[in-house]
């Protein structure tokens, strides 16, 4: 389980659960003062170390579209975008830890 940011100024430990294309999910805890913030800090994370499989750009999610759009597609994969740079990830489940 990865860690992200540390306990300062009163934020909240989330437990965020990030779909992998598979069966198994990728757990990450977050430092956060929301559920968006943790999400956000997520996909920055998987964005930044360069975890293929876990997000998607636009691009790549265009390249896979047939007849439908980005957007479309997206929702129909449970996808959704966020983070600094609007990439894709499927958000499995977020969880209050304290």
């Amino acid at each position: 389980m990865i860690t992200i940011g540390s306990n300062s100024c009163g934020e909240t430990l989330y437990r965020v659960y990030v779909g992998t294309g598979t069966a198994w999910l990728k757990v990450f805890q977050v430092y956060a003062y929301n559920e968006q913030e943790a999400v956000d800090l997520v996909a920055d994370y998987c964005e930044e170390h360069e975890l293929h499989g876990l997000y998607s750009d636009y691009y790549e999610l265009y390249d896979l579209c047939e007849n439908e759009t980005v957007g479309e597609y997206a929702e129909a994969n449970n996808l959704i975008c966020c983070g600094n740079h609007g990439i894709y990830i499927e958000i499995a489940g977020i969880e209050l830890v304290k």
